[in-house]
């Protein structure tokens, strides 16, 4: 039973992105659950470290644009935790930053990205860039150092 809601959950994270990637920041909202709260690309996206609602993340959504242009996103090796509840997936990204620590810097590199569902919709996210080894090395850029 487990395996089933894991795979259902995963349908619901890629419907999710999917529609994210035709509609926009509205289509992927309707995949969210009222409670939703998280993380995105924290410490590089102005408050993205501690998304606290629904109303936070969708503005940040719809200003996504001015802090990066994304040039390749793609989601692949979905799995699932053994009660099915969170899904998992690496991103593939190629972006450009337009503020923050890193701006004017285009990486290609991956995410780590963990989504808890609840009543079928998307409840957390925890969406976490790897930072390239020559960006990390530069203390001076690197929040935290």
């Amino acid at each position: 039973m487990a395996a089933e809601l894991g795979k259902k959950n995963i349908e619901v994270v890629q419907k999710a992105l999917a529609d994210w990637q035709s509609e926009g920041t509205k289509g992927y909202m309707k995949h969210c659950h009222p409670d939703f709260h998280g993380s995105v690309l924290a410490g590089i996206i102005p408050g993205g470290d501690k998304i606290e609602n629904l109303q936070q993340w969708s503005d940040m959504g719809e200003k996504f644009g001015d802090y990066c242009d994304i040039k390749k996103f793609e989601a692949e090796h979905w799995g699932h935790s053994n009660d099915g509840e969170h899904v998992y997936f690496v991103v593939n990204w190629n972006v450009t930053w337009k503020v923050g620590p890193f701006t004017g810097q285009t990486w290609d590199t991956t995410a780590n990205v963990r989504k808890h569902i609840k009543d079928g919709k998307i409840f957390e996210k925890m969406h976490c860039i790897n930072m390239p080894i020559p960006v990390a090395a530069d203390s001076k850029k690197c929040p935290g150092a």
